[in-house]
């Protein structure tokens, strides 16, 4: 493997196109595919659906807005209902733990 390794290094040395791809491959990887800044907001309103459970009506309120608005309403609010669904999950299993403890 090291002679073969120190072969083609030669070969890339000496302007083997060939062996300089093979090299660089192997050495660097494959380059990262290319971002279309124009399509970004429209891949972070994905990825925001995919990552939350559908909530009631947020679908016909996000519906036929600006992409890029969408995403600046979502990214505003969505710290804000997080700390509200854990505040309300634990105030019910606060409840439930209540409910144990208190004779029937």
């Amino acid at each position: 493997m090291s002679a073969t390794a120190r072969q083609v290094i030669e070969r890339a040395r000496d302007g083997d196109l060939a062996a300089a791809k093979l090299l660089f491959s192997y050495v660097i990887g494959r380059p990262a595919e290319s971002v279309d800044p124009d399509t970004l907001d429209v891949k972070e309103i994905q990825l925001f659906r995919q990552a939350q459970v559908e909530s009631m009506g947020t679908p016909g309120i996000l519906q036929g807005m600006p992409v890029d608005l969408a995403c600046e309403i979502v990214r505003q609010v969505l710290p804000y209902t997080s700390h509200d669904l854990a505040r309300r999950l634990a105030e019910t299993l606060e409840e439930g733990v209540e409910q144990k403890k208190s004779p029937d």
